[in-house]
């Protein structure tokens, strides 16, 4: 798969997302891949952030959002609020996650 993006999380590991292969995070040492099959809504992973509690947010190719606590990952639907379409992500200075929808 070739690369989307690439984000570095608070603990200084990277986080790899791809068109079609899900998302992978590299700590230094080892890599964890994350698909479908651990909750991510789609393969295609276009931005990644991190909330200031330390969540890291993925913008999923017209898949919506997912969320990963460091121990899960949840993906939003129609039921949160988050349609299928394509998502943009920011965290502002005050600590508040923003989301477009494009």
């Amino acid at each position: 798969s070739s690369i989307n993006c690439i984000f570095k999380d608070q603990s200084g590991a990277l986080w790899i997302g791809t068109a079609g292969g899900g998302v992978s995070r590299y700590d230094g040492v080892n890599i964890t891949n994350f698909t479908t099959e651990h909750g991510l809504s789609n393969s295609s992973v276009f931005q990644i952030t991190q909330d200031h509690t330390g969540n890291i947010w993925f913008a999923i190719g017209d898949g919506g959002l997912s969320k990963f606590d460091g121990k899960k990952i949840e993906y939003f639907t129609e039921k949160d609020g988050v349609f299928e379409g394509n998502y943009s992500l920011a965290v502002h200075k005050n600590n508040h996650l923003w989301i477009a929808s494009l």
